[in-house]
């Protein structure tokens, strides 16, 4: 069985909810780190005259409370996780200081920061709202700038007045959560991140409460599960090995298809074709099958919604599923479930109302214009 099919099989056994895309996001993005981890070792494949990165790093954006740190934890907890038996470093952090990527020197010793300590692990990043505020160029200091660079390179330096910090042969792959939020993703730090957008709808979340209140979530995953899921990365990273070269022909057939993305996005898609064939068992072919298709389309809506307006999508998608909803059950649901203010919902919900993207029906009932025929 495949990492991706032990990995959806687990989780299903412990009854916590699907989020679309988010299972084959991530582990698309551990096929990515396998991947590059052996490159670091076999130094195959260079671009640019630079050793080539191949890690995709996730920004997850969900409200509070819809599984982007049960997520991280399913995979990336060092006592329970996914992968905290198959030697890759992992970790899930709640709060970072500017600092805590490369460290400090502290009475002339070097105290090493996040980065050295898992320069080749994965690190999730719970409620991580500065790096939309990097990516949007505001609030953006020196710590913060080597990160970018630390996501893209394989090598940093941070130089102080009494001393320098480095860190070499990076594999660090970086997780990100963050509530729903509009970045402009002109910075070259968003192509570093495929993004994974969840706008739970009032039907998610009922099945959210229905999954609190079971057993199942009390489960954990077991030794005999993860010291198997350990054996088959060991076995990938051996067919990686043998893989001479890398045909990226079936991605830009793909791109060429159902995209009109810039050219220095295209990387960011060629990356998750590999990370999903080497999760799969493809290798040495790079696949797109039916389920990474549809991961591929997600990424592109995504980036669009996250350009244009993540509260705007919202209510689509909650109106989407429900068909019609009451003018008050609307702006509840958003205040308690999307943690927004009554002035921030108000306001949401006349702009869309101007611009004619929700409509009223039978007096206290709100729409879209999409599901009125004549």
């Amino acid at each position: 069985m495949s990492f991706y099919k032990e990995v959806l099989a687990e989780h299903e056994r412990m009854g916590l909810v699907q989020v679309p895309n988010a299972l084959e996001r991530l582990c698309t993005s551990i096929g990515c780190h396998v991947f590059n981890l052996q490159n670091i070792k076999s130094k195959r494949f260079y671009y640019g005259g630079s050793l080539e990165n191949f890690r995709l790093s996730i920004v997850f954006m969900a409200p509070s409370g819809y599984s982007k740190s049960q997520h991280f934890n399913f995979f990336l907890n060092e006592k329970t996780g996914f992968l905290n038996r198959t030697g890759i470093p992992t970790s899930v952090r709640g709060t970072f200081s500017p600092e805590a990527w490369m460290g400090t020197i502290q009475n002339e010793k070097i105290q090493p920061g996040i980065i050295e300590q898992y320069k080749h692990g994965i690190v999730g990043a719970d409620e991580f709202m500065r790096l939309g505020n990097m990516m949007n160029g505001t609030g953006v200091n020196n710590d913060e700038v080597t990160l970018m660079k630390a996501l893209d390179t394989d090598n940093m330096s941070k130089d102080l007045s009494y001393g320098a910090i480095k860190a070499d042969a990076i594999g660090f792959t970086l997780w990100a959560g963050m509530r729903p939020c509009l970045l402009g993703l002109k910075s070259g730090l968003a192509r570093r991140f495929s993004f994974q957008i969840f706008c739970p709808t009032i039907e998610d979340s009922a099945k959210f409460r229905q999954a609190s209140r079971t057993g199942k979530m009390n489960t954990r995953i077991s030794l005999e599960t993860k010291d198997k899921l350990a054996g088959e990365l060991r076995k990938t990273a051996e067919i990686i090995d043998s893989v001479e070269s890398l045909d990226y022909s079936a991605v830009y057939d793909w791109i060429d298809k159902n995209t009109f993305s810039p050219h220095f996005e295209e990387s960011l898609y060629k990356r998750m074709a590999l990370g999903w064939s080497v999760i799969n068992d493809y290798l040495p072919e790079i696949k797109i099958d039916d389920t990474l298709h549809k991961l591929l389309l997600d990424e592109i809506t995504s980036r669009s919604v996250i350009r244009d307006s993540p509260e705007f999508e919202a209510v689509r998608r909650i109106l989407r599923s429900a068909g019609r909803v009451k003018h008050s059950t609307l702006k509840r649901f958003l205040e308690s479930n999307y943690q927004l203010h009554k002035i921030q919902v108000d306001a949401l919900i006349r702009a869309m109302e101007s611009k004619m993207e929700i409509i009223t029906v039978e007096g206290d009932w709100y729409t879209l214009p999409e599901t009125i025929t004549e």
